[in-house]
Order: structure tokens, then C-alpha cells, then sequence
């Protein structure tokens, strides 16, 4: 009898970008994938052999669309009879898990980095309440990062074994894909008009004050004060009107923007210095993305990045939210090609012992197997 499995997000980027591998893998193993999120992808971005279904999930609170959106799976759940239900995003994680609660349906959540953790007062006990719940009532937890487990477990999440994805990352990188490559930096730089010789301090991801964009805006502001041979470049889904404020108050900085690409790894390539200044995340799939391609990394000393980058190793930590300390930083950087070059080699000799694409799918697969059978 063949295998259902059913896969619900708030967003079908999440899907595409964190899980597709994992899932075409299963769909090779003869299973049948089922996806559920707020948006039926156009042909091209489609997962072959999938079905999708549309329910109107949104990432942040709203009771009544949110109880419709619990109503909705409950439907679809009792017409697929699935065997699994994986969630990942906080919002699918919940409904996913009342309800296959509810029909004793096996279930797996990835925990992916915690809204609440730098959240305060009533707002973060209510958050991390709903997480609770979720890891109360799902079968089997998974998290992509050792430091995120022990947060978890810290903050009273002790009833149940959470399982670490392999050595961490919920999707690994493609090493093939994302590596160095001198000749297109050069053909990539002159398409989009940034100076050979200029440095280029790169962002990649969500453009948002919890991403600390704006962090590192004030940053490169005050790094172009002593050298005018910097360029910003940031890449990513604007979701806090950052162009708005780059308009207002940095038009005069050299600063590039793309919005979000299905092609990251051609901008790693052109990156000097990655950095990811971020208030929250549950592991930093852009800052091994970036070891890939030798790229060396300035993080934000947080959970989930501590264990994405190796301090004074594949990359440098700078304390959360401390605007000195990241521009002292990155200025290390800037200052000593060596050590970065240094980083950056290292880097990529990390994520080829830890971090590698393969590695982390054939995890992930042999343990949702087991679940099932």
C-alpha cells in the first residue's frame, strides 16, 4: 500500500527553498506528497508529482483566520488520510499539531528558530506558550540546530526527545552549486556596475529589522566614513519597507538591492564578507551557503548561528544587536584580505565535513521511513 505524506507551511518559499530536495527524495522512495500552503505555486516553481492544496495560512496572529485555517485542515486532513503530517513555519507547526492530535495521525514539526526568544513580557510568554503547545501535542520534534535543543530544553521544553537534523541545517548546502568562482565574480561585477576593487559586505535573506537589516545599514554608514570603496548588496524579500528607509536616509552609500532569487549562490559569488546580523534565527542556512563559497562570515552571537559558522574559525561572532562591536568587525575584515581569505577557506572546509546537502536529505529521509513504517 503506498505511503501518504502531507506537508503544510505558511509559505511556499519555505517549502521550495528548505524542504524540495527532501521531498522530490521521498517522491523517488514511491510516496505520496501531498503539500499544503497559503499559495498554489505557478508551473515552474512546482515540486513534480506533488499535489498542492491552498488554505490561507498567515504568519501572524489572526483568531478568526486562523481557526478557519485549522477548520480547512482538519477537511483536508480527514479527505487524504495521510500516514504523516510534517510542518514547518510556528503557524502550520500548531495547527498540524491539534489536529492530527485529534485523528491520532503521526506528525512531525521542524522547530526552526523561535519568534519569542528576544520577544518580552506578555507577548513572549503567549508565543512560546503556542510553541509549547505544539511540541506538547506533536509526535516527533525535530531542529535544525544543537543550540536551538538546548535553548528549547532550557526554557521548559523537557517532555520528549527533540532529534538534531544530522549535524544541524534542515537542508544542508549544495557544494557543487555553491563554491568560488574568480571568472564569474568579475563578469557578475561588471553587469552590475560594482568596481573591481571595491569591497563588497553582502546580505541574503528576508530584509527586516528582526534580520537586522537596519543594524547593518548604520554599520556600513559609518564604515563609509573611513573608505569609499565599499558596496552593500542586499538580496532578499523587503518585508519592513528597508528600500523606503535606504531612500530616505543612506541614497547617498553605494548600496545594491535584488529582491529575493531562486539563484543565491550567484551573488555569493561576488560577496568579499558575509554578514548576517540577525536578533533571531533557528540556524543560518545563508551563513553555510556562504562557507560554500568561501565566503567568510560576520553573525550575530545568537542561538542557531553559533552553531552555522565557527567563531574565529569559518567566520566571527559580534555580540547581538551591539552596532560597535559589528562595525569593529567587520572593519577586521575589511583591513586583512588574509584573514579573510583564511575564514573563508575554512569555511568551506566545515560545511564539506558537516554540512553537506546530501548528507542532511538521506538523514531526514531514512528517519521520516522509520516514522512511517
Amino acid at each position: 500500500m503506498i505511503k501518504k505524506i502531507v506537508f503544510i507551511s505558511t509559505s511556499n518559499s519555505s517549502i521550495n527553498v528548505f524542504l524540495k530536495k527532501l521531498i522530490s527524495s521521498l517522491i523517488n522512495q514511491k510516496i505520496q506528497v501531498s503539500v499544503i500552503t497559503n499559495s498554489i505555486p505557478v508551473n515552474k516553481n512546482r515540486i513534480k508529482n506533488v499535489k498542492y492544496y491552498k488554505i490561507n495560512l498567515h504568519r501572524k496572529i489572526n483568531f478568526i483566520y486562523d481557526f478557519i485555517s485549522l477548520i480547512l485542515f482538519f477537511k483536508l486532513l480527514f479527505i487524504l488520510k495521510p500516514d504523516l503530517s510534517v510542518s514547518i513555519t510556528p503557524k502550520a507547526g500548531l495547527i498540524n499539531s491539534i489536529v492530527t492530535k485529534i485523528f491520532k495521525t503521526k506528525s512531525i514539526h521542524f522547530f526552526t528558530g523561535q519568534v519569542w526568544y528576544n520577544k518580552k513580557n506578555f507577548y513572549r510568554f503567549f508565543l512560546k506558550f503556542l510553541d509549547l503547545l505544539t511540541f506538547k501535542l506533536i509526535s516527533y520534534p525535530f531542529a535544525d540546530s544543537i543550540s536551538q535543543i538546548n535553548f528549547l530544553k532550557g526554557e521548559g521544553f523537557l517532555s520528549k526527545n527533540i532529534t538534531l537534523i544530522n549535524n544541524g541545517s534542515i537542508c544542508g548546502v549544495d557544494t557543487i552549486k555553491f563554491k568560488k568562482s574568480d571568472n564569474y565574480n568579475k563578469l557578475l561585477r561588471q553587469q552590475l556596475s560594482i568596481d573591481t576593487y571595491s569591497t563588497v559586505i553582502g546580505y541574503i535573506g528576508r530584509l527586516s529589522n528582526e534580520k537586522g537589516t537596519i543594524l547593518l545599514l548604520n554599520a556600513f554608514k559609518k564604515l563609509c566614513t573611513n573608505n569609499n570603496n565599499l558596496t552593500l548588496l542586499l538580496v532578499g524579500l523587503d518585508e519592513d519597507s528597508i528600500l523606503d528607509l535606504v531612500s530616505k536616509n543612506f541614497s547617498d552609500l553605494n548600496i545594491k538591492y535584488f529582491n529575493f532569487t531562486n539563484e543565491p549562490e550567484n551573488y555569493y559569488k561576488i560577496i568579499d564578507i558575509f554578514c548576517i546580523p540577525s536578533y533571531r534565527e533557528g540556524f543560518g542556512l545563508s551563513a553555510i551557503e556562504a562557507s560554500a563559497s568561501n565566503v567568510p562570515v560576520v553573525a550575530s552571537k545568537i542561538v542557531g548561528l553559533e552553531d552555522s559558522i565557527k567563531d574565529g574559525i569559518s567566520g566571527i561572532l559580534f555580540e547581538n544587536g551591539n552596532l560597535h562591536d559589528l562595525i569593529n568587525k567587520l572593519e577586521s575584515l575589511i583591513a586583512s584580505p588574509d584573514l579573510s581569505k583564511s575564514l573563508g577557506l575554512n569555511g568551506r572546509k566545515r560545511v564539506l565535513k558537516y554540512f553537506k546537502e546530501k548528507e542532511v536529505i538521506n538523514f531526514l529521509s531514512k528517519s521520516i521511513i522509520k516514522i512511517i513504517n
